[in-house]
């Protein structure tokens, strides 16, 4: 599922090679976009969390930097 990614721009989105600060501040956004996307329609109740936090370790930090 991406449908955080509808939120963020094409040029942003379609990009090749590494992101800006800015560009990936964007990216990072696409979790809680999905998060407030999904949490309208009650069937996705339980994965909520999964997408919100899925680029994130057991100690909250980022997994990886997009490149």
């Amino acid at each position: 599922m991406i449908f955080g990614k509808v939120g963020i721009p094409d040029s942003v989105l379609l990009k090749t090679g590494r992101f800006t600060d800015e560009e990936y501040e964007k990216m990072k956004e696409h979790t809680v976009i999905g998060y407030e996307i999904l949490k309208k329609a009650t069937v996705f109740n339980d994965i909520l969390n999964i997408v919100r936090s899925h680029h994130e370790r057991i100690d909250r930090k980022r997994i990886s930097r997009w490149s």
